[in-house]
Parts: structure tokens; sequence; C-alpha cells
């Protein structure tokens, strides 16, 4: 039998085709779909903001952008080997993977986030601040 594509391979292509800009992408809907936390907040995309100016690398221009190293300075578990960790690190680990995939991925597409205002963006909030042409 065929085996049933999964969502996040479905969402990571849409995203990364945002880069192309060949087409219109209904980010509504997408993120809509998207599973629940997945969404970077307002606080959480400022400080992936934050640790990719630390950092010295540029997401959209550094073929090299590596998450793990911005992600050291949200998570030290992720310094540890798979083994040494709890499954509480590696869900955490797994969590933040993909709010830094949303997050690379808007900012390599261009795609205008206004993550100034303070407080808890959610799914909601990202809806209204995300472009849909």
């Amino acid at each position: 039998g065929k085996k049933t594509i999964e969502q996040a391979t479905v969402v990571n292509h849409v995203l990364q085709a945002l880069q192309f800009g060949d087409r219109a992408v209904d980010l509504k809907r997408l993120f809509r779909e998207m599973p629940p936390g997945t969404l970077p907040t307002r606080s959480e995309w400022n400080r992936l903001d934050e640790l990719q100016a630390l950092s010295g690398c540029d997401v959209v221009r550094d073929k090299s952008f590596f998450m793990k190293e911005i992600l050291k300075g949200i998570l030290p578990s992720v310094a540890k080997e798979t083994g040494d960790k709890t499954q509480g690190e590696i869900q955490a680990e797994r969590e933040w993977y993909g709010k830094m995939r949303v997050w690379s991925e808007l900012k390599k597409g261009r795609v205008p986030v206004d993550a100034s205002v303070e407080g808890d963006a959610g799914a909601e909030s990202a809806k209204k601040r995300a472009r849909t042409e």
C-alpha cells in the first residue's frame, strides 16, 4: 500500500516554496493546518532573532546555517549526546526545531512578520501578521 504523507512534510515543502515566490501561499490556511505550538510566539520569534544576531549568522544568506548553534542559547541540552538526554529534553528539542523551521523558512521567504508587540503571538496573531501575497 501507499504510505501517507506526513503533515509536517507538506508544511515544510510549502514553507520552502515561499523562497521561490512563484505562487501565492495562503498562510492563514497553512497556519490553521499546523500542529499547535508549531508557530513561534512573539517572544520566541524575538529570541530567535536575537540569538541569530549574536551568532553572527544570517539564515537567509548563510547556506551553512545550523539550527543547533542557535538552539544552544535556548536549550543547553542540545549539546548533550542523544543517549544522555531525558525524554523531556528530547521533546523540547523536537518542538523548538519545529518552531525554528517555521521561523527560518518565513525569513528565507522574506515574509514580513511583526513580532514587535509584547505578549504571546499564537496562531491567531500569526495569521494576522503574515502576508498572503
